[in-house]
């Protein structure tokens, strides 16, 4: 052996340990050791057989470019864990032994196989050769062991690293499937929904126009009716078409770039939208109450936060009893204000609380009133509050009122 001090034996196993380890590649591992084995046993030339998939055939790896003849595949070793002669060493049954013997006696006189595996796995083995004779040590013996575990190790290690890659891999390949499906659901699920809450105003409409061309003009007053009834419609398809046209915007979309943000006051916001929602307040003589809000500005955009408070009391005087109550309050806290619009209407089951937020839900039957006249009011509250980078709750029971509550940042994010 060209080393022969303990320590130099460990500065190559060191060395080729860090590099082994260090390496993504088996055959570069094999490739590696291969050519420090040949150094550090002082060998000509050397070759290594692999299998490193357990569905993947035995083959040649790596080969020295010195190597004088085209190693053959091994069938089996009969002494892999000792040097031995070269009868030891069986090929490929396609080869004749004899003739194979005879044609590389001028090139190998000794060899050793150091067998690499790991457990009940072979990964394969390294051959060093020597062309002439090569009386091998027990130290030499003991090292080439050593060797063998240490390479079976590294590659054990990659096996494991590219399963949990894989396994990662094909975790975020699923989660995105999921997420693609969810949301192409969504999508659909949203299409759908649009698709019957514009056909029916549509029907309706339909509907009274060919009940005036069969009337004509033989009952004025019910044409005025039908005239009447085809607005009012004509007024929802409306509010539908603009609903949808908000929520599918770029804002609406996710994309918050197009989205005008300046200084808002608050005080001023709800005051002046509790004026305007009195009126739909009067005829169910409910009754509006603003209390303890706050003289602040945030910054955001004025006429969807209008939209948003004004979809909050509409939908509480929707929901509300007949000489009902609505309270608006604010609280601000911890760099941020708090606005709840509370009312003692009809409630929300504790089925429902957890949807009330989404497009086009409507729960239970008395949720499914005209006042809630697209399905997309407390989504569209949701959408406000989160693109202003806050948020929505929602707390109620059946018969004893809701409290619904959007929190925004003073300062925008």
């Amino acid at each position: 052996m060209t080393y022969k001090s303990v320590s130099k034996k460990l500065d190559f196993l060191n060395r080729a340990t860090l590099n082994a380890m260090a390496e993504e590649s088996n055959s570069l591992i094999i490739r590696n050791f291969t050519e420090e084995c040949i150094e550090i046993f002082g060998a000509d030339f050397g070759f290594a057989f692999g299998r490193f998939n357990i569905k993947d055939k035995y083959s040649l790896v790596y080969k020295s470019s010195n190597t004088p003849y085209d190693p053959v595949i091994p069938v089996k070793v009969k002494n892999t864990s000792m040097p031995g002669k070269r009868g030891d060493y069986l090929h490929d049954n396609n080869v004749n032994k004899e003739n194979y013997n005879s044609g590389i006696d001028k090139f190998l006189k000794s060899y050793i196989i150091i067998p690499v595996h790991y457990g009940d796995h072979a990964y394969g083995s390294i051959v060093i050769c020597f062309k002439q004779r090569h009386n091998f040590t027990r130290p030499e013996l003991s090292l080439s062991a050593t060797i063998g575990n240490v390479i079976a190790q590294a590659i054990t290690v990659n096996w494991l690293v590219e399963s949990k890659a894989k396994e990662r891999i094909l975790a975020e390949k699923q989660k995105a499937t999921e997420v693609f499906l969810s949301q192409e659901k969504i999508k659909n699920e949203f299409i759908a929904n649009a698709t019957h809450e514009i056909r029916t105003p549509l029907a309706i409409i339909k509907g009274n126009i060919d009940l005036a061309r069969r009337l004509g003009k033989k009952d004025i007053k019910l044409s005025e009716d039908i005239i009447e009834a085809i607005d009012e419609e004509i007024v929802r398809l409306s509010d539908i078409v603009s609903d949808l046209a908000l929520l599918t915007s770029q804002g609406g979309r996710g994309q918050t770039d197009a989205v005008i943000y300046n200084k808002v006051n608050i005080k001023s916001l709800v005051n002046s939208v509790v004026e305007r929602c009195s009126t739909i307040a009067s005829p169910k003589n409910i009754s509006l109450t603003v209390k303890n809000i706050p003289n602040i500005k945030i910054y955001g955009n004025a006429d969807y936060l209008e939209k948003m408070l004004m979809n909050l009391i509409k939908n509480s005087i929707t929901y509300g009893h007949q000489n009902g109550r609505t309270t608006i309050y604010a609280k601000v806290s911890k760099g941020s204000v708090k606005i709840s619009v509370e009312d003692n209407g009809i409630g929300v089951s504790k089925e429902d609380i957890n949807h009330v937020f989404e497009r086009f839900y409507r729960g239970d039957k008395s949720h499914n009133s005209d006042g809630n006249r697209t399905g997309l009011g407390l989504a569209i509250v949701k959408w406000v509050a989160e693109i202003h980078g806050g948020g929505v709750d929602v707390k109620s029971a059946p018969q004893k009122g809701s409290i619904f509550s959007v929190t925004l940042p003073l300062k925008r994010k």
